[in-house]
């Protein structure tokens, strides 16, 4: 993730109260808690990872996030 696309999601984000940027480390979503959200999202991501168990590993990340019942949107 580029510094400039990281300032853009601030810029655009910073008037909703519950929208937060953070930036991972780029092959987990360790940095959260399991079962902590309801709704993992993604687009026009994955293509951009050239390696599989990577992105492998952030399905499994995104799956050990999400509360019961929770959904994923995700563009492949």
């Amino acid at each position: 993730v580029s510094d400039e696309m990281i300032a853009r999601a601030r810029r655009n984000l910073a008037g909703i109260a519950h929208a937060h940027v953070h930036v991972g480390s780029g092959s987990s979503l360790g940095m959260f808690a399991s079962e902590s959200f309801d709704v993992a999202y993604s687009y026009a991501v994955f293509q951009h990872i050239p390696s599989k168990e990577v992105v492998f590993g952030y399905l499994r990340d995104a799956h050990r996030v999400l509360k019961t019942g929770g959904l994923l949107l995700a563009q492949f």
